[in-house]
């Protein structure tokens, strides 16, 4: 399987994770505030956040992209029934997550791939590189002059906002698992942990 490619003939667990040949690499990032980075998909069925009614905020909450995503994509699409799904399947998917090589946190990113590089003995120039676009992916995602709207400002919506919290309550399991692997502590580069 590649990346792109819209079907893969096997799955993930089928891998050879443990090859010396293959570095594999992960990026983990909180469920809620991954389904609200959205995409094109998103933006045209649920509209812009800013314009989003309650109704099609409704609609957004329990579409596809709030139905614990990282467990689909890690163990299967079978797997995820919102708030109902078996939690067997987050044993499945933490079982696989920790034959990666790496787990990156988006909340530190470019830090994360900095320290992959290391850990890969990237040469000088190559670490270089990687902190030049590391320092312009924080300023790009993180702007630490300005107030980060929080998942739940930005949804608006206490009652939406508790409900994607329960729909998605193993896949932000998985994440808050995934952060004690990940190569880089982001609470330690941050000075603290962001608020949901």
């Amino acid at each position: 399987w590649a990346y792109g490619q819209r079907k893969r003939d096997s799955h993930l667990d089928q891998t050879h994770w443990e090859n010396p040949h293959l570095v594999s690499l992960i990026v983990m990032r909180h469920p809620i505030d991954r389904s609200l980075a959205g995409d094109g998909f998103v933006n045209k069925n649920y509209g812009e956040e800013s314009n989003r009614s309650p109704e099609l905020w409704w609609d957004f909450a329990n579409s596809y992209v709030t139905n614990n995503f990282a467990l689909q994509k890690l163990v299967g699409k079978e797997c995820c029934d919102g708030k109902d799904t078996d939690p067997t399947f987050l044993l499945k998917a933490k079982e696989l997550l920790s034959r990666f090589t790496f787990i990156v946190d988006q909340e530190c990113l470019g830090d994360g791939i900095l320290q992959v590089a290391k850990t890969l003995n990237f040469t000088q120039e190559q670490v270089q590189a990687i902190h030049h676009w590391a320092d312009q992916s924080d300023k790009k995602y993180i702007n630490k002059d300005k107030h980060k709207a929080t998942a739940r400002e930005r949804i608006n919506n206490n009652t939406t906002y508790e409900f994607l919290l329960e729909r998605g309550r193993l896949d932000i399991e998985l994440y808050e698992w995934s952060k004690t692997l990940s190569i880089v502590n982001c609470s330690e580069v941050n000075g603290k942990d962001n608020e949901m």
